[in-house]
């Protein structure tokens, strides 16, 4: 994904807005940015003293991506432990 480098020049495209639409509008932008390209990408952090690099991980991944690193799911169905579980509770209720 790439990074929008060019700012918007709110100031010269909305002349007659006063400094606190300005102010918003730029800090919109920001926010825009931050979730669209930051959140996302991996960043590397160089220790110059020891000469160690570490990876820091992006906050958010996609579904696609994780599907190849073979990340295991929970299912959605209740396990067979649970439901006998269940099964014992309900029955002792009914019998109380």
């Amino acid at each position: 994904m790439a990074k929008r480098i060019r700012r918007i020049n709110y100031r010269e495209r909305y002349p007659e807005a006063s400094d606190a639409v300005i102010e918003v509008l730029e800090k919109s932008d920001r926010k825009m940015e931050y979730q669209q390209y930051d959140l996302k990408v991996e960043r590397y952090q160089i220790d110059c003293v020891s000469c160690a690099i570490t990876l820091i991980p992006s906050r958010e991944d996609s579904f696609e991506r994780l599907e190849d690193s073979n990340h295991q799911f929970a299912s959605d169905e209740i396990s067979v432990e649970d439901a006998a579980v269940q099964a014992v509770l309900i029955e002792k209720m009914l019998s109380c």
